[in-house]
């Protein structure tokens, strides 16, 4: 299987750690898509080497097993978000049965999916959600890919 035309895999995957942090509340209520977020401060170095956009990859809670995630690194346009803050929220393509604020968070960014961009409903955000959700699921089910799921990055680190 190949990668799906227009997305643009990494040359090195991006890896982002940092403590799950509250965000605006929006990504479930209003949407539907639960979100991850991490502290921006924490990760900023990496936030330099990707582009404002939407990306796929994979991520660990506390360490736990790991799961394809589609993530944002942007700010926000369709809310009219502060643009000096970028917000770095991840959609885990897991269901979990409890919230999981405070614990770590690791990502490993795998691929650009496409540029953020400001919809003209939520309901079209949300369509473009689900079919972020849907690229990010075919692309990550390439055998290169899955090789990031064993990056030693995601080996039990000590608190």
């Amino acid at each position: 299987m190949s990668v799906p035309r227009n997305v643009e895999v990494l040359n090195e995957s991006i890896l982002m750690k940092g403590k799950v942090v509250h965000g605006f509340g929006r990504g479930s209520k209003q949407l539907g898509f639960a979100t991850a977020n991490i502290n921006s401060e924490e990760v900023k170095e990496q936030i330099t080497k990707l582009k404002i956009g939407i990306y796929c990859g994979f991520a660990s809670v506390s360490n736990g097993d790991i799961h394809p995630m589609v993530m944002s690194v942007g700010w926000n346009p369709q809310f009219h978000d502060d643009q000096k803050q970028i917000y770095v929220e991840s959609h885990i393509l897991h269901s979990f049965e409890k919230d999981f604020y405070d614990e770590e968070l690791k990502v490993s960014v795998y691929a650009r999916l496409r540029d953020e961009a400001k919809f003209d409903s939520l309901e079209g955000l949300i369509a473009a959600i689900n079919e972020d959700i849907r690229v990010g699921k075919e692309v990550l089910s390439t055998e290169e890919a899955k090789k990031e799921m064993n990056n030693s990055f995601f080996l039990f680190t000590p608190c």
